[in-house]
């Protein structure tokens, strides 16, 4: 169901979805507000007035990035080989740099993240990750190798990230921006639209 919370200046649109979950959350994960709520029903709008100030931010953040979206341009004659090497390279530089061992790469559709690392040290990368510019990917990359040594986006990983990537704000963003210039040209299917 689609509700409207009205804001200082604006109003902002979320739909509410039950799930079975323990605790109620918020989403941006498709650009728009999802407020997942567990089936047991409680008070949604008490969490959404809560969290007021967070949603504002966030939406401002994310129509910024929308406006940023028409300035990029997808790699769209990257095949999937091509892909897989310049992600073999990136990995092997830098798991040296870092002094670290994957254990395994996989290339798979992602719905919700660019990368990820799992505990037993296996590398999984985004196949939309072939549409980033080299930097992003190259990025991406030495971001998941350092979840080797730091698990949690705490102070010590991202003095880590610092080491090579001076302003790694700077290309989250672009990541962000990017996921939605990828959502606009179909590439993403709507998370929403999911069950």
């Amino acid at each position: 169901m689609t509700k409207t919370m009205e804001m200082t200046d604006e109003e902002i649109e979320y739909q509410v979805v039950r799930r079975r979950i323990k605790y109620p959350r918020l989403e941006f994960k498709t650009g728009r507000l999802v407020v997942v709520f567990p089936e047991s029903g409680q008070n949604y709008v008490q969490l959404v007035k809560k969290y007021q100030r967070w949603i504002t931010a966030k939406t401002e953040y994310i129509n910024k990035a929308l406006k940023n979206v028409s300035k990029k341009k997808l790699v769209l004659n990257r095949t999937p080989m091509e892909f897989k090497t310049l992600a073999d390279e990136l990995v092997f530089v830098y798991s040296k740099e870092l002094r670290v061992k994957p254990s395994k790469i996989f290339i798979r559709n992602m719905r919700s993240k660019w990368a990820s690392m799992s505990a037993n040290r296996n590398l999984t990368l985004n196949s939309l990750l072939k549409h980033l510019p080299h930097d992003l990917v190259a990025y991406v990359i030495y971001h998941e190798l350092v979840h080797i040594i730091e698990r949690r986006h705490n102070t010590r990983f991202w003095s880590i990230i610092r080491r090579k990537y001076k302003n790694p704000e700077k290309f989250e963003t672009m990541l962000f921006e990017y996921w939605f210039l990828l959502k606009r040209v179909n590439l993403i299917p709507s998370l929403l639209d999911q069950k």
